[in-house]
């Protein structure tokens, strides 16, 4: 079962709920955090320190450059 919602939401920074919101808009860490003016990795750790809040990942991470041919 998973958690109230109130007490999770109350323990994340303005800035955490920035870059959930331009994750979801963008689909990309590099863009989002490009958007909420933060670096790639200070967003990787940001989307990490959520994710710990939540207790499970919220994203698949992918390798865009890996894909490519």
């Amino acid at each position: 079962m998973a958690p109230p919602l109130h007490p999770i939401i109350s323990r994340l920074h303005l800035k955490q709920l920035r870059l959930l919101g331009a994750l979801a808009s963008t689909g990309s860490l590099r863009k989002a955090s490009q958007q909420v003016a933060l670096t790639q990795p200070g967003a990787s750790k940001a989307l990490q320190e959520i994710e710990t809040t939540f207790g499970t990942p919220l994203f698949v991470r992918t390798n865009p450059a890996a894909t490519m041919p």
